[in-house]
């Protein structure tokens, strides 16, 4: 049996906090990590404990996004956070081994971000994040 996986509706008033997107993220990933084997009837493998960690950590770091992020399993076990920012249609795939990848494109444009490969969610990536997005988005 495949497992219908909805992402939550993105709708956030500028008044609402940010503690409440981190809730529904926080739940988001609660529904994933429960994803057993072959979650998609075609060998989907569950979410590694790396890429869970990681988008942890990316929701710590760059909480501002928050109520734009929105969380997707892949079919490796690793998580996909997509996000439209700035007229940019972004993600951000977490691998089951620890790799991170960045990519995306313009929403009303050609223009494209070539996929680009990280080791680990540090000072390298987030520059790269932080100029993806259009700004520095520092934790609270």
């Amino acid at each position: 049996m495949a497992y219908v996986l909805q992402a939550p509706a993105m709708t956030r008033s500028p008044r609402r906090p940010i503690a409440t997107d981190l809730n529904r993220l926080n739940s988001r990933l609660r529904e994933l990590e429960q994803l057993p084997p072959n979650w998609d009837d075609e060998g989907g493998a569950s979410i590694a404990r790396q890429a869970l960690d990681a988008t942890r950590h990316l929701l710590k770091v760059r909480p501002r996004l928050r109520a734009a992020y929105k969380l997707f399993p892949t079919r490796i076990g690793g998580l996909l956070v997509e996000f439209i920012v700035n007229g940019w249609d972004l993600s951000v795939e977490f691998g089951p081994d620890g790799g991170i990848e960045l990519f995306g494109f313009e929403v009303d444009g050609d223009r494209e971000l070539l996929p680009r490969q990280f080791t680990q969610l540090g000072s390298e990536f987030l520059e790269a994040f932080d100029k993806a997005s259009g700004g520095k988005w520092q934790s609270d």
